[in-house]
């Protein structure tokens, strides 16, 4: 009955993040769990979650499938929904919610680095799909049996942002009737040797900066599909978007993010640093006058300010003193 289709969102290196903030659990060790890559501690938050029975979208009451699972996500507002191309990074279906029960497992694509913004379930009831089951912390999902696992990278102290060097950790989830409980962690892959690791060159992080060091941005690697570009600026959005309500981080108001397809999008939410993450692990400078390109996007500098355009023609101009979407 298990069938998991996973939804590839590749996204190499980092970018920036709508919803993802928090993570797992810090462990003994300092080390965090970071499939989100933030810094809170969330055990108990997250098993404390509980039912939520106020939420109620239909779908296909045949399947589960991506398509139900979409739908049901972008209707409801969760994680990125409205924000990216494909907000559903994986489905799961099976028996999660006890036996003969018809249960789907969404884990939520995120803008960032992360492996997911977080994940949800979803029990089939009659001709609709109600939402049981949401959890703010991203993880990459297996069903396992009855159970789902949740695998996150590890941050260890004093790592960058997207850059991990603990590891992964991996818990069950077991539904006892009324919530999911999760297990106790283990380690699946073995943390990096001690030591005090040189940042990556900016050749390699995908982070790029103009000369004057106001904007810098994030762009997807040649294998990335869809492309996409996230840059923020250092003295904010001139004139700043307006303020949206956000359950995860604080409204954005210094970054944008363009697709290879689609117009450029102000995140909901600024769980992490985002594209300014460049300016701790290195970026290169785009000189003026220069051009950028990956996969269906690419970004010029100039002394005016920075234009980055897709395909299809749209995009965005960011200077200090405005900016525009296109």
């Amino acid at each position: 009955m298990l069938l998991a289709a996973a939804v590839a969102l590749a996204l190499a290196g980092c970018g920036g993040g709508g919803g993802e903030a928090g993570t797992s659990p810090a462990p003994e060790d300092t080390t965090t769990p970071a499939a989100d890559m933030g810094t809170e501690a969330v055990d108990e938050q997250e098993q404390d979650a509980g039912i939520s029975t106020e939420t109620e979208a239909v779908a296909d009451p045949d399947a589960c499938t991506e398509v139900a699972a979409v739908a049901l996500v972008e209707g409801l507002g969760l994680g990125n929904a409205g924000a990216m191309p494909n907000p559903v990074a994986q489905v799961l279906c099976g028996e999660f919610l006890g036996p003969g029960s018809v249960a789907m497992a969404v884990s939520l694509a995120t803008e960032g680095c992360g492996l997911s913004a977080g994940w949800v379930v979803f029990r089939q009831d009659g001709e609709s799909w109600e939402l049981v089951w949401e959890s703010n912390h991203g993880a990459q999902l297996a069903a396992v049996g009855p159970d789902i696992e949740a695998t996150v990278w590890v941050l260890r102290e004093g790592d960058p942002h997207c850059f991990p060097s603990g590891g992964t950790r991996a818990r069950m989830w077991s539904w006892d009737g009324e919530r999911f409980v999760a297990g106790r962690w283990r380690q699946v892959t073995p943390p990096e040797e001690p030591g005090e690791p040189e940042p990556p060159p900016a050749s390699d992080t995908g982070f790029f900066k103009t000369p004057s060091g106001n904007i810098v941005c994030y762009m997807s690697g040649p294998g990335a599909d869809p492309g996409l570009v996230e840059c923020g600026i250092v003295s904010g959005l001139d004139p700043p978007p307006p303020a949206r309500e956000c359950t995860d981080g604080g409204p954005v108001s210094d970054r944008v993010i363009l697709f290879a397809t689609g117009r450029t999008r102000v995140p909901r939410c600024a769980g992490d640093i985002g594209p300014f993450q460049g300016l701790t692990v290195g970026a290169d400078v785009l000189e003026y006058g220069q051009t950028r390109e990956a996969p269906g996007v690419s970004c010029m500098s100039a002394t005016e300010g920075l234009t980055c355009r897709n395909g299809a023609g749209h995009g965005f101009f960011l200077s200090r003193g405005s900016w525009r979407r296109f």
